[in-house]
Formats: structure tokens, sequence, C-alpha cells
């Protein structure tokens, strides 16, 4: 049994994926247990549904008729949203057992033993383990011992999951953001070189003006205009210098 646990938690350190350690989760129950069939059922809050997530079935011929599928799915159904495990370890004997019957004859029923064991999270039932068998039994102490390892571990491989899941969706949603900042970067230097040059231009064409007027190379010019023109070349270097500085 310590090898068996041993195994499931290098499986859940190790798994790229859920689905990896459930069946091998489903497979060392029934393995350890000595049962017909494990099931694994985990809670979809947002629908309100209970989906199947791992199934180990070794001995088809001693698998239960739909009636007692029924009557599984039931109490199923019932341990989920109590958060209560529910054992049978004689179903045909047991009456608590036959109200979820479909078939309240159960003539055809060929479950012997039945348990629904919840998958307790850090703050509410996260899903169902389920273990059948076509004979009757009851639990020993080691069996409860290892059914109580078992659910623990699964809740702890939900959890981690989850939130595996959550960083990875934060990990993208950087991701996102991180090229869309990017994109805007470089649509910004984009903008600013073209403006960069188109400022530029015009520019050195005003400060070209001004020292043709100043040289009077397009006539003559009075005191106070070659004063006028001498302030306007200081501004128009001063902002070409600005411009340089913040866009080189």
């Amino acid at each position: 049994m310590v090898a068996a646990w041993r195994s499931l938690a290098a499986a859940a350190i190790h798994a790229k994926s859920l689905n990896q350690v459930l069946n091998l989760a489903a497979a060392v129950t029934s393995a350890t247990l000595g049962v017909d069939s494990v099931k694994i059922f985990f809670i979809d809050r947002p629908q309100g549904t209970l989906k199947l997530q791992a199934c180990c079935e070794k001995e088809l011929a001693r698998l239960p008729t739909q009636p007692a599928i029924q009557s599984i799915n039931s109490i199923v159904e019932m341990v989920a949203q109590s958060g209560k495990a529910a054992i049978f370890e004689n179903c045909a004997a047991d009456p608590f057992y036959h109200q979820f019957a479909a078939d309240r004859s159960m003539s055809r029923d060929r479950h012997g033993f039945f348990a629904a064991l919840p998958i307790r999270g850090k703050s509410q039932t996260s899903g169902v383990l389920a273990c059948s068998d076509g004979t009757p039994r009851a639990l020993s102490s080691t069996d409860s011992d290892f059914i109580e390892a078992i659910t623990d571990q699964l809740a702890a491989a939900l959890d981690n999951f989850h939130l595996s899941e959550q960083l990875e969706m934060t990990r993208g949603e950087l991701a996102r953001q991180t090229d869309e900042l990017e994109r805007q970067r470089q649509a910004r230097a984009l903008v600013s070189l073209f403006i960069a040059g188109e400022a530029r231009t015009r520019l050195n064409s005003i400060a070209a003006t001004i020292h043709k007027l100043r040289e009077q190379a397009l006539g003559a010019i009075t005191l106070e205009q070659d004063k006028a023109l001498e302030t306007m070349g200081a501004a128009s270097d001063s902002l070409l210098a600005t411009l340089n500085t913040l866009l080189p």
C-alpha cells in the first residue's frame, strides 16, 4: 500500500495532465482494495454537473446492470451534495441502498458492495470516488486509511491542477499584454521617427531662410528686422537641439 501511495504521489508531481494522475489513482485504488470498478467524478460547478474523469474496470462480466448504474449515479450525486460518504457493504441486504434503485426488485442488480467517498478540497467537496464490487465485503481499518489518503491526494491534485490552470492563464494574459505593449511601442517609434524627420526638415529650412534674410541675400532688411530674425533663428536652433535630444 505504501508503494501505491508513493507511485501516485510521484505521478502527481511529474504528470503534465490531471488525467494521468486520475487514471493512475483509479488503477491503484482498484488494485489496493481489490474491487471490480473504481470511478472518479469531479464537480463542474459552473454547469452544476458531475463529470466522470477516470475509470478502472477489471471484470466486465461482473459490472452492474442499467438499473444499478442509475442507482449509483443517484448515490454519487447525493455524496457530492452532502459531502458525506455512503458505504454499502452488502447492497442486496441494505434497505437504504434500495431507495436509490430504479428497479426495486433488484433482481438484475449484480452489486454486492458499493462505496461513494467525497473528495474534499480546501473549502468544499470537489468530487466523488466511487468503488464497487460484485461481492459483499467489509472495509477494514487499513482500507479506510487508504481511502482517506487517496481522496486527500486527489483533492490536492485537483487544487494543484486548478492553480496551474490559473497560472497558465495569467502567463498567457501577461504574454498578450506584453505583445500589445511592444506593438504600441513600435507604432509610437515609427510615428516619432516620421515626426522627427519632418520636423528637422522644416526647422532646417527655416534656419536656412533666416540665414539668407540676415545676409540680405533676398533683399535689404532693417536693423529691427535683423534683430527679429536673430531671435527667430535662436529659437529655431534651440527647438532643433531639443528635438535631436528627445528623438535621436
